[in-house]
């Protein structure tokens, strides 16, 4: 919605990486390992750090590639949306691709997971990030448009 408001390109990186596996996220885990879906996300990231006017969508997990997070925020303005852990739970429970696109991490229910990896990547993304919008109670248009409204407000300064 951002990209075509802005008239970009866009990238989700998992749907990228789905693309080149011919397979979910979760199948691919399951056959090759998070390790080995970790070092495909690396180089992507790698890839997308040189484009350009474009709307690049990450995985939650993308920022714990310090090095290429940081090459990728070089030339890019990163937003962080943030939602509480209930509204994160709650999403991902209404969203019938989660099992595909997010497997476990620890082998524990998804949603049990949420709180451990908000703990632990809030901090990565407090810092990797220019901006944050907590999206909690907001819709995906109202989040477009506190987005869009800080761009064309020229934010960053």
């Amino acid at each position: 919605m951002l990209a075509g408001r802005l008239g970009m390109d866009f990238f989700d990186t998992d749907a990228r990486l789905c693309a080149g596996f011919e397979c979910s996220v979760s199948e691919y885990v399951s056959r090759s390992g998070w390790a080995a879906f970790r070092q495909k996300e690396k180089e992507l990231l790698v890839t997308l750090a040189g484009v350009t006017h474009a709307v690049i969508s990450t995985g939650g997990g993308a920022v714990l590639h310090e090095a290429q997070w940081r090459r990728l925020r070089k030339n890019s303005l990163v937003v962080w949306l943030q939602a509480d852990v209930a509204t994160i739970r709650q999403r991902m429970k209404q969203d019938a691709a989660t099992a595909d696109q997010r497997p476990s991490l620890t082998g524990n229910g998804i949603g049990d997971e949420v709180g451990e990896l908000l703990a632990t990547r809030s901090p990565l993304y407090q810092e990797g990030s220019d901006m944050s919008v907590d999206t909690t109670a907001l819709t995906p248009e109202e989040i477009v448009n506190v987005i869009e409204k800080e761009i064309s407000s020229g934010f960053p300064k």
